[in-house]
């Protein structure tokens, strides 16, 4: 019996070794399955800090751009502005301008209309004159023929007296 009893013992020893050993067998297997969960998510933290480090990198370099952007948006706020305040000035010269423009144009239409009333009064002129010229002409023409022949009929007269002095002389 004692044999019997001791290899009943030896048999529940081996039952309870095998059951140790698939249980120490599972725990391993467990562990390690545990230790590669771990190290992935061990791996995911690492991935995910460097995710947010260079999104916390990102989001300086932004605030940064957005910080310049700023800046640069109330330099040309301010050229614009300038530029505003320019353009009224320049709004007013050109008014003026304008206006001299304007003034100018009218002194000019004046001029032209009293230039082109001087030059009816100059073309009215040359033809007065021309036409007294025509007729002064005309007049001297007709005194040079009258001088010809008075001229002609003194001549005429003086031979005719000569000739009549040499007729006389002749009968007396």
């Amino acid at each position: 019996m004692d044999l019997n009893r001791q290899k009943d013992g030896n048999i529940n020893i081996k039952r309870s070794l095998a059951e140790t050993d698939m249980t120490r067998t599972e725990a391993i297997q467990k562990l390690r399955t545990l230790q590669a969960e771990r190290d992935r998510r061990s791996h995911m933290v690492e991935e995910l800090k460097d995710d947010q480090l260079k999104k916390h990198s990102l989001c300086k370099q932004i605030e940064t751009e957005q910080y310049h952007a700023t800046e640069k948006m109330r330099d040309l706020e301010n050229q614009i502005s300038a530029l505003n305040h320019a353009n009224m000035a320049d709004n007013g010269q050109i008014e003026d301008i304008r206006r001299v423009t304007d003034k100018l144009t009218y002194e000019r239409d004046e001029l032209q209309a009293k230039l082109e009333q001087l030059n009816r009064t100059y073309d009215n002129c040359v033809a007065d004159i021309s036409r007294e010229r025509a007729q002064m002409q005309g007049h001297n023409r007709h005194h040079n023929k009258l001088l010809v022949a008075k001229v002609t009929f003194a001549l005429l007269e003086q031979m005719f007296q000569r000739r009549k002095q040499e007729a006389m002389n002749e009968f007396f």
